[in-house]
Formats: structure tokens, sequence, C-alpha cells
């Protein structure tokens, strides 16, 4: 099969398409003055915004992260919060105000701790060695170890749930947001760890007595919000020079496409941006919709993408590509920091464009 390098045509219609995916309806959220203003001030990389989020946000993101793995991984978590940071960082810039800061975070912290735990091969490998910390615990124990020990034994999934309603004090749509799960979902899943928190703390001798009980287990969670957490060194100042650095190139956004880090044209396909750095990604019919070879898989940031076309919807069904997750690189038109693997990738490089 002969393949052709789509002519990617460049004119005013592009800017005009780009300014309109960022009008965004009135969100379903309300935020203040201070929070709006820091947000613009984080858009055009200012260093004392950047500060002020990270001093704001660093310790609530880190403790959601370390309750998210469970007892034992503050090493992990610790790169963990790192990864996020700098993936804020080149986030940050092209943020269009669809959810608070906060949530937008949290958001993007659950999506690595996810990939974290997938890529590990065995769950050993997960758990750090802790018996210092354990013994430490059994001879002093804080007074509300017996429910951190109930909420370490829930699954990931449970806890990271009980962790932003009640710790972080989110509403139920705010955490849909965070978790990419309808509301429903969250109330039923929140409702299944409230259960198992609570028979989880009797077991262990706690004093949750009323089974079952939200305003006992809000009580008891929010006792933990004022754990101290180390920091891991120089991240506020990376994070702040990253953002800087993406905010003075507004038409150019970090992407991640087949396991490489490239530059995409702010309004661009991802098709462009692989034939412009050289990734070999399929494409058999000049950037038509015809052959759907170019199809690729939305790992992360899918919301960073133009909404699907009606052409590219139909060319997507009649080859049976039916996941919301997997879109066409010729017709996807890039808003923000995204991660995708090509679907049929062929083998080698091409040479980069000068």
């Amino acid at each position: 099969m002969r393949l052709m390098v789509a002519n990617i045509s460049e004119d005013g219609s592009r800017s005009r398409m780009l300014q309109g995916e960022r009008k965004l309806s009135a969100p379903d959220y309300q935020v203040g003055d201070d929070e709006i203003s820091l947000r613009e001030r984080l858009r055009r990389g200012d260093a004392a915004a950047a500060r002020e989020f990270y001093d704001a946000y660093s310790a609530r993101i880190h403790r959601f992260i370390l309750h998210a793995l469970g007892p034992g991984n503050n090493a992990d978590a610790e790169d963990i919060l790192q990864d996020t940071f700098m993936a804020l960082a080149e986030a940050l810039p092209f943020f269009r105000g669809q959810s608070s800061l906060f949530t937008f975070a949290c958001a993007i912290a659950h999506r690595k701790t996810v990939s974290f735990v997938r890529n590990r091969a065995r769950r050993g490998e997960l758990m750090r060695d802790h018996t210092a910390e354990v013994v430490r615990l059994i001879i002093e124990p804080p007074p509300d170890q017996d429910l951190k020990n109930a909420l370490g034994s829930l699954s990931s999934e449970h806890r990271e749930v009980l962790v932003l309603k009640y710790l972080e004090e989110m509403t139920v749509s705010e955490i849909a947001s965070v978790l990419s799960m309808s509301e429903h979902a969250v109330e039923s899943r929140l409702a299944r760890a409230r259960k198992a928190l609570t028979k989880a703390s009797i077991e262990r001798g706690g004093e949750m007595k009323s089974q079952n009980s939200e305003a006992e287990i809000s009580r008891r969670l929010k006792g933990l919000a004022h754990a101290k957490a180390r920091q891991p060194r120089d991240l506020a100042s990376r994070f702040a020079a990253r953002l800087s650095e993406v905010a003075s190139r507004p038409d150019v956004v970090p992407i991640r496409l087949c396991g490489e880090k490239l530059e995409a044209r702010a309004g661009g396909t991802l098709l462009a941006a692989a034939v412009k750095n050289g990734v070999r990604v399929m494409h058999a019919c000049g950037a038509q919709t015809l052959c759907a070879t170019c199809r690729v898989k939305v790992t992360d940031g899918a919301d960073n993408l133009t909404p699907m076309s009606l052409k590219e919807k139909v060319s997507l069904r009649y080859h049976l590509s039916m996941s919301s997750r997997v879109r066409l690189a010729c017709q996807a038109r890039v808003l923000g920091p995204v991660e995708v693997d090509a679907v049929f990738p062929l083998c080698g490089t091409l040479p980069r464009e000068n």
C-alpha cells in the first residue's frame, strides 16, 4: 500500500477553529475572584503565581497520592508528586477553566497514580519495605492509627473516593471529573467505600460503631487532614521554571506520541506533529478520513483534542472502532497536552523536517 504524507493546509480557518474550541459554556461550579486571577497568572507563566499554587496545593495533592497508593509508599508518592507537578507545568498554560484548579490538579495526580500502579508487573513491587515504620507505630501508636490501618486495608479505588469526599471536601460532580466517572457511579462507589471502611475499622477495634454512618466517617477522616508530608526538594522552583518555559510559547504544545515527547503546533493535527517530528504513523489516504490507518488511542488528555466531527465518527464506525478514546490522527487537533499511542505504528523513524 502506497504511503502518502498528508498535505496539511494552514490558513485562517485553523486559527478561527482554535479560538472557537477555547470558548466553553459556563461551568457548573463556582470559584472566587482570587482563583480566577491565579488561573490567568498561571496561564501567563507567572513565577509568583506558580509558587502560590504550589504552596496552596502541593501538600493536599501529595496526601491524595499517598492515600491512593496505600501505606508504606512514601518514596513512590514523592516520585508521583514530582511527575504530577511537571505535567501541571505543561498543562496549566492551556487550562481553559473547565473545573477548579484543585480538581484539575487532582485529575492529573489520579492519572499519574493509576499509570504508576499499572506499570508494575507485580503488586509486590509497589510496596516498599517499611518494617521500621511498623515497629515505631506498634511502640508508639498515634490516636488515629486504627483509622489509618482501616483506610489502608481498602482498595485504592475506595481510598481515593473517600479522601476526595471527606478530606478534600469535593462535591460528587468534582469527584466525577477527577476520576472520569459519572456522578451516579461516584455515589455508588462512595456507598461501598463507606461500608467497607466502617467494617474494617470495627474489625480493628476502632471507634466507628454506627454501621455505615456518613457523619461518623466524615468526622474521623477529617482528623487525618493535618498529617505532615515531606516535599521533594527544589520541586517548586522546577515547577515554576517549566511553567514559564511552556507559557512563553503559546503556539507550541508539549505532547507524547507513541512514547516520544514531541512539540505540536496548537491547533495542528496529531498527524502533522508526527510527520514533522519524524514519528512513523501509518496514513494511507492523505488525511481524507477514508482509510482510518492513522488511528490513535488517547491515554491521557482527551479533553485537549478537538471534538470528533461527523466525518471522523463515520469513518471510525465504518472501521469498527467504537471507543471514544480512539481518534484519527489526521483529524484530531491539539488544544493542550495529550498522550496517544498509534494503533498501527510503523517501525523506525523518519528524517525530521528543518
